[in-house]
C-alpha cells in the first residue's frame, strides 16, 4: 500500500470516527413533549380529522404535520421507535447529500463522480455540520424536530438533484425526473419556512441556468410550488399560532417588528463568529470560486475549438501567398 492510499484510508477512518458518536447516540433517544402531544392529538381526533384540526388551529405545514401524527411511533405505543427514526433520518440525510453531490458532478461540473466518492464527500460535510451545529439535539434526535427540520432539508437536496437531472441528464428520463422532483419540492416548501426561503434562490438559479428546452419543467415546478405555498400560507392555524405565541395583550406587541432585524443580524454574527463555521463558509466560497473559474476556462476552450473547427481562418496559406505576390509586384512597379 503506497502513501496516498494509506493517507486516504486514515482520512476515511477519521471521518467514520467523527460521525459514529452522533449515530450511536440515537440508541439512547427517547420521546419528548411534542412527540407525546402529537400522538395524543392523533388518537383524539383520528388520522384525517387531526390534519384538518391542526390546519385550522396551529399551522399550515400540512406535509410535516401528517408525518408527525400518522407516522409518529408514540401514537402506536412504540416508544423505542424514535430511536430507529432518528438513525434512519441520519443515514437518509447522508444519502441525500451524496445524491446531490453525485448529480452535481455529473451534470454541472461534467466530472465523473462515483457513489463512493459522493458518500465520502457528503460524510465530510455532515461531520462538519454535526460538530458546528449550535444545538444538534433538536435536529438529530428530537422526532418532531427531525420531521420539521431534517425532512424538508432532505426534500430540498433531492429536489435540486432531480432538477439537475431533468435539465442536463439523459433525454429519455428528463421529464420523469421533473415529475419526481415535484414531490420533494412540495415537502421543502410546505414542511418548514426556513427551507421555503432557501428554495427561492435555488429556483432562481435554476431559472437562470436551465437550457431553453427545459423551461417548461421550471414552469411546472413554479406552478406546483406556488399552489402548495398558497395552500400552506392560507391556513387559519398560522394566525392562530401567531396570536398564541405573541398575544396582543403584551405591552411590547406593537414594537415586536422593530427588534426582528437587529436580532436576526446579531444571531447571524454570533453564528458565523465560531471558527469552525467561519472556516467552513470560507472554504465553501473559495471552492465555489475555483470550480466556477475552471468551468469558465473549460467553456472558453470549447468555444475556441468550435470556432477553429467550423469557421475558416481569415489568413489561409493560399491567401497569404497571393498577398505576398501582390505586394512584390507593387514594389517592382514602384522601382520601375
Amino acid at each position: 500500500m503506497n502513501r496516498s492510499r494509506l493517507y486516504l484510508s486514515l482520512l476515511r477512518v477519521g471521518l467514520l470516527l467523527a460521525l459514529a458518536p452522533f449515530l450511536l447516540l440515537t440508541s439512547f433517544n427517547q420521546p419528548f413533549f411534542d412527540d407525546f402531544r402529537n400522538a395524543y392529538w392523533m388518537r383524539e381526533h383520528g388520522t384525517w380529522d387531526v390534519q384538518l384540526w391542526l390546519f385550522q388551529t396551529w399551522t399550515g405545514r400540512f406535509t410535516t404535520t401528517f408525518i408527525m401524527t400518522v407516522l409518529n411511533p408514540v401514537a402506536y405505543d412504540w416508544l423505542a421507535g424514535v430511536k430507529l427514526m432518528a438513525a434512519a433520518a441520519f443515514v437518509a440525510q447522508w444519502a441525500s447529500l451524496a445524491h446531490l453531490l453525485r448529480v452535481l458532478g455529473h451534470t454541472a461540473l461534467r466530472r465523473a463522480c462515483s457513489w463512493s466518492q459522493a458518500l465520502w464527500a457528503a460524510g465530510l460535510l455532515l461531520a462538519l455540520f454535526c460538530n458546528a451545529a449550535p444545538s444538534p439535539f433538536s435536529f438529530l434526535y428530537w422526532f418532531s424536530g427531525i420531521v420539521a427540520y431534517q425532512l424538508p432539508l432532505m426534500g430540498l437536496l433531492n429536489f435540486t438533484a432531480l432538477a439537475l437531472r431533468a435539465g442536463w441528464g439523459p433525454t429519455p428520463t428528463q421529464w420523469r425526473n421533473a415529475g419526481l422532483a415535484c414531490l420533494p419540492l412540495v415537502l421543502a416548501l410546505t414542511g418548514n419556512e426556513l427551507t421555503l426561503v432557501q428554495a427561492v434562490p435555488v429556483l432562481g438559479l435554476l431559472g437562470f441556468a436551465l437550457p431553453k428546452d427545459a423551461r417548461p419543467k421550471l414552469l411546472l415546478w413554479l406552478a406546483i410550488g406556488l399552489a402548495a405555498v398558497a395552500l400552506a400560507a392560507a391556513a387559519p392555524g398560522n394566525w392562530a399560532r401567531v396570536a398564541a405565541m405573541a398575544p396582543p395583550s403584551d405591552p411590547y406587541h406593537a414594537y415586536r417588528w422593530l427588534v426582528l432585524a437587529p436580532r436576526a443580524l446579531y444571531s447571524m454574527v454570533l453564528f458565523l463568529s465560531k471558527p469552525l463555521i467561519a472556516l467552513s463558509v470560507l472554504a465553501a466560497g473559495v471552492a465555489g470560486l475555483l470550480i466556477g473559474r475552471q468551468q469558465l476556462d473549460l467553456l472558453r476552450a470549447i468555444n475556441q475549438r468550435f470556432k477553429l473547427k467550423f469557421h475558416k481562418p481569415a489568413h489561409t496559406p493560399s491567401t497569404s501567398l497571393y498577398r505576398f505576390k501582390l505586394c512584390k509586384r507593387n514594389r517592382s512597379s514602384k522601382i520601375r
